[in-house]
């Protein structure tokens, strides 16, 4: 079985709590995935040949527009179908 697609979890930052979320995002959250992790991943995910597609998520990958556009930008670039999945 080969890896057929990636899946950023840019921050846990979101601006809700929700009793349903089972990854505990919440305002609170601190920290965010940088541009150059994102671009190790996306070098990475193009040399194992089998990813297709690449999605920006959880929390809010809005609350990180800058690099959320940016990375969808780069892997726009190196032929990947790209998404976005937002509370």
């Amino acid at each position: 079985m080969s890896l057929t697609a990636i899946h950023f979890l840019l921050s846990y930052r979101c601006t809700d709590e929700c009793d349903h979320c089972f990854l505990w995002s919440s305002p609170k959250a601190r920290g965010t995935m940088t541009l150059d992790q994102i671009r190790d991943v996306l070098e990475q995910a193009k040399d194992a040949g089998s990813v297709g597609a690449v999605c920006f998520e959880v929390g809010e990958p809005f609350l990180f527009y800058p690099i959320m556009l940016q990375g969808l930008r780069e892997a726009a670039a190196l032929g990947f179908k790209t998404g976005i999945v937002t509370n």
